[in-house]
């Protein structure tokens, strides 16, 4: 047995109306035969178009019945202007009322919620209105749940568990025969491309190690290391000294009193880096 309200049984949330209408009687006879039904509380009528946009801003009616046929702006022209303005969401639900049918494909592409033709019976407004009641609900039921999905990120978002942050080696193993060196990454200097073997320079020694630059970079912290070159991956801690030759080259001497070239592009990448973090002196050129 399904637990879903009953429509029939279920008291009627009370909807404003708009009546647009350059015909006093046709205005007003809509008007009386709204205010007739249930839950349906009218508003003062428009009587064209351009008074329609203006009380529509101000009052935000639930629904508008728009005579297709005014003078100056017609009921097709208020709705574009309307969209143009908001999104249709913020919109209220549009009936056409006219006297021809020929409007009915238009005014549907401008997603009317029905299109009533001269002249109708009260019945009819009857079954118009329970169209737009369906309509009304559901758009209230998506604004509910798009509310409770915005409180519920901005309450409960940020004090979801971050991204565990990546865990970077802090020792390199060299294969050696029967044995396993261990070198502590801090103690790096650099680490040179050879074919498919790198070489990791640490402490005055030279390691050999097969794989490639690329693959050891992304086990790196790219705080620590920045690659000089194609084939030099460089501990930033190690530099003493960036230099700019004067054929446009540029090379870097490390601590150690290692030269080693530095790719044109990756010079100043390194130099803003090396800044970020140092105190700048003023210095005197000889």
């Amino acid at each position: 047995m399904s637990d879903e309200p009953n429509p029939a049984t279920t008291p009627a949330a009370t909807l404003t109306a708009l009546v647009a209408d350059d015909e006093a009687i046709a205005r007003d006879g809509l008007g009386h035969i709204l205010a007739a039904l249930d839950g349906i509380e009218v508003l003062p009528g428009a009587r064209n178009g351009r008074e329609a946009i203006k009380m529509i801003r101000a009052n935000r009616p639930d629904v508008v019945f728009l005579d297709v046929e005014m003078p100056d702006v017609n009921g097709i022209d208020v709705v574009r202007t309307l969209q143009e303005e908001a999104p249709p969401e913020e919109l209220p639900i549009f009936v056409f009322v006219t006297a021809y049918s020929s409007y009915a494909i238009e005014a549907f592409n401008l997603a009317a919620s029905d299109y009533l033709v001269k002249p109708f019976t009260d019945a009819r407004i009857a079954r118009c209105m329970d169209r737009v009641r369906r309509l009304h609900a559901r758009i209230r039921a998506e604004r509910l749940s798009q509310a409770v999905l915005s409180l519920a990120r901005n309450d409960f978002g940020p004090s979801t568990p971050a991204a565990t942050p990546k865990a970077y080696v802090q020792r390199i193993l060299i294969p050696h025969g029967v044995r396993t060196i261990i070198v502590p990454v801090n103690t790096v200097e650099w680490i040179g491309a050879d074919n498919d073997y790198i070489v990791v320079h640490s402490q005055g020694k030279a390691h050999l190690l097969r794989g490639t630059l690329g693959a050891i970079e992304q086990d790196l912290d790219p705080n620590n290391f920045a690659r000089a070159h194609r084939s030099i991956l460089v501990n930033v801690d190690q530099i003493a000294e960036l230099r700019r030759e004067r054929d446009g080259s540029a090379a870097m001497v490390l601590r150690d009193g290692t030269r080693l070239p530095v790719g044109r592009r990756r010079y100043d990448e390194i130099r803003v880096r090396l800044a970020s973090h140092a105190v700048r002196g003023v210095g005197t050129d000889h």
